[in-house]
């Protein structure tokens, strides 16, 4: 009798420390004056970018402004994640404060290219050799009928500048995905896009995309390629959007980050060093003919559902301050560096 009354009072003691911490959250949040925008983007990412079957744990959040420790109940995986934008994003540069109405200004992400135009910001412990898994085979069948490549959205209502969501789908991820599609399409490339909103409600966007996933690829196995098409939230630290933009050819276009899971979270995921040199040749193409249009390539500890295919990859098409415009000017070029990794298979 004694060990379960024991059990007992110890789940009754984590709910009430539970309870009090979600009051000290809240109560921290609104004493240090954090910035709105800067703590919607962390708990936005922090609930969307981990998968549904992951557990609710406390999760150690550090103020971008002040330095302070603020603790929030919400999903997240074993780890503790420290979220700080200039360690996420050491080459931001603070941007001033944006007149009401104007575009935000200009800034770009790219970082250090190195002599075989990949860089990876690397937020696991795996380790890899870049230059080996670009030169290692592709593994890709090009002919033969059936769809080749699945795009999808896991937050298909993000859109851009001036808005973050939209259910129009001429402005969010879906308009992306057309023209994304449009250019594989050009390139002999056979493409199925899903144009279903997955992100309403937002907490189980990943749970809904996968399932949409892997319906298609049950109904299409002809599909190798898997691209889920997001749009990035990038602030500076007195919470003003920025605007990561490439000019290419005289034509402002919308940077682009790929981001590759990983089984370093606890969800299986054996062929995650795959999709990582799928997607160094997708990022060396883009750098060697749109240079600066690739931000630094991200690889994760959460898997993301990129575990589907050994080519599934994540698309941030510019942030919430680009134009549409300039989103759709960089997903073009995205979807022509995928056509040419893909077609210049042997």
């Amino acid at each position: 009798m004694k060990k379960p009354i024991i059990i007992f009072l110890k789940k009754l003691t984590q709910k009430v420390v539970a309870i009090l911490l979600i009051f000290i959250c809240t109560f921290l949040l609104f004493a240090l004056k954090i910035p709105h925008q800067i703590c919607q983007k962390i708990t936005n990412d922090l609930i969307s970018h981990q998968e549904q079957e992951i557990p609710r744990r406390f999760l150690k959040i550090f103020s971008l402004n002040s330095g302070a420790t603020v603790y929030a109940a919400m999903p997240i995986e074993k780890q503790t994640i420290q979220y700080n934008l200039a360690a996420v994003f050491p080459d931001t540069p603070s941007a001033s404060p944006t007149p009401t109405g104007s575009p935000p200004p200009e800034t770009n992400l790219s970082g250090k290219i190195s002599s075989q135009n990949i860089q990876v910001k690397n937020h696991t412990k795996k380790t890899f050799d870049t230059s080996a898994l670009l030169t290692a085979p592709l593994s890709y069948q090009k002919n033969g009928d059936g769809y080749k490549v699945l795009l999808v959205h896991t937050h298909t209502t993000e859109c851009y500048h001036p808005n973050d969501r939209s259910q129009n789908p001429e402005e969010n991820m879906i308009r992306i995905g057309k023209e994304f599609q449009t250019v594989l399409e050009e390139n002999g490339i056979k493409t199925l896009h899903i144009t279903t909103v997955h992100d309403v409600p937002y907490t189980t966007s990943y749970k809904k995309s996968l399932e949409s996933v892997t319906k298609a690829l049950q109904e299409h196995p002809s599909i190798e390629v898997v691209i889920d098409l997001h749009r990035d939230a990038i602030y500076a630290e007195n919470g003003e959007k920025l605007r990561p933009v490439a000019k290419i050819n005289e034509t402002n276009a919308a940077q682009v980050m790929l981001v590759c899971g990983t089984d370093e979270g606890g969800l299986p995921h054996p062929d995650w060093k795959e999709n990582l040199s799928f997607a160094v040749k997708v990022q060396n193409e883009m750098q060697s003919h749109y240079p600066n249009l690739a931000r630094p390539l991200d690889l994760r500890k959460e898997r993301f559902n990129t575990h589907t295919t050994t080519k599934s990859v994540i698309f941030e098409i510019g942030s919430n301050g680009n134009s549409l415009e300039e989103a759709i000017a960089g997903s073009r070029l995205a979807a022509q560096a995928v056509s040419n990794v893909l077609n210049n298979v042997n």
